[in-house]
């Protein structure tokens, strides 16, 4: 089953945390992607609903994460089914790489990510939607 994946709108909320969106905006066993400046992030939300964000591309080639498909705390690439923990970024089983995690948490019903990790600065734009790279995402 494809995961549905689009990009999100975030603003900054304090000097760590980036809101990305209601928790409601990523569905169960699912994934958005969010741009900090040259890089993709997948926010994940397993069946727990518990949030998860990891840099969208799988350790072995790059396969875009955010397709694949979230099962318990891993999502398994869609390009060559390696199986990467949400928790941590690292790959499972006989596969070995890693992915960059980012801390998230839930405040007031929104997704926010931690920005004190994101290698780039993140940028105001108009209406209060943000953006690392300097570009309207929303």
């Amino acid at each position: 089953m494809k995961q549905s994946t689009t990009t999100c709108r975030h603003v900054q909320t304090e000097d760590r945390w980036l809101d990305v969106a209601s928790r409601e905006d990523i569905p169960q066993r699912g994934a958005r992607r969010l741009r900090v400046g040259d890089q993709t992030v997948a926010i994940f939300r397993t069946a727990n609903d518990t949030f998860h964000a990891l840099v969208d591309a799988c350790p072995h080639q790059a396969g875009p994460l955010s397709e694949g498909i979230v099962h318990g705390d891993c999502v398994t690439c869609p390009l060559h089914n390696w199986t990467i923990s949400l928790v941590t970024g690292q790959a499972q089983g006989a596969d070995e790489g890693a992915v960059q995690s980012y801390p998230v948490r839930l405040f007031d019903h929104r997704v926010q990510i931690d920005l004190s990790r994101v290698p780039v600065p993140v940028k105001k734009l108009t209406g209060g939607e943000m953006s690392s790279g300097g570009e309207n995402v929303g």
